[in-house]
């Protein structure tokens, strides 16, 4: 017997098997009252920036895709930086970075670099990235 097989057996010994309607019920009373963090903010965009702004990251709030350009500027004339790694996402891609020098590459050691996050997660103030054909890790 390897000992792949005494750890499954073990596992198996100590999980009886269940039936999948109570496995469902189980999963169901777990979301009838969740156990939440408190948010650090009233609302969920105020309760990330709170976290966020916490751990060190600065936030710059732009009403449109078309603004982030912009943003980026801001952040690069304030630090010195003469540009960023850019995300090769079609999102960014299409706007306008006239003024701006962008590089497709990422070195470990980039001072500045963009990238689109799926979601933001207000409870810890991160960021859930997926990776992919233009956002490789």
């Amino acid at each position: 017997m390897t000992a792949r097989d005494i750890i499954l057996n073990a596992v198996r010994a100590a999980s009886p098997a269940q039936d999948p309607a109570s496995i469902a019920a189980e999963a169901a009373a777990l979301l009838v009252d969740p156990v939440r963090p408190a948010l650090a903010g009233p609302t969920l965009p105020e309760a990330f920036a709170a976290k966020a702004t916490a751990l060190g990251t600065t936030i710059d709030r732009v009403a449109s895709m078309a603004e982030v350009p912009l943003a980026a500027r801001r952040y690069l004339d304030q630090h010195g930086l003469p540009g960023l790694a850019l995300q090769q996402a079609p999102d960014l891609l299409a706007l306008d970075w006239t003024g701006i020098a962008t590089h497709p590459g990422l070195a470990p050691d980039e001072p500045a670099a963009l990238g689109l996050a799926l979601h933001g997660i207000a409870e810890g103030g991160s960021l859930v990235v997926h990776s992919g054909p233009d956002a490789p890790i």
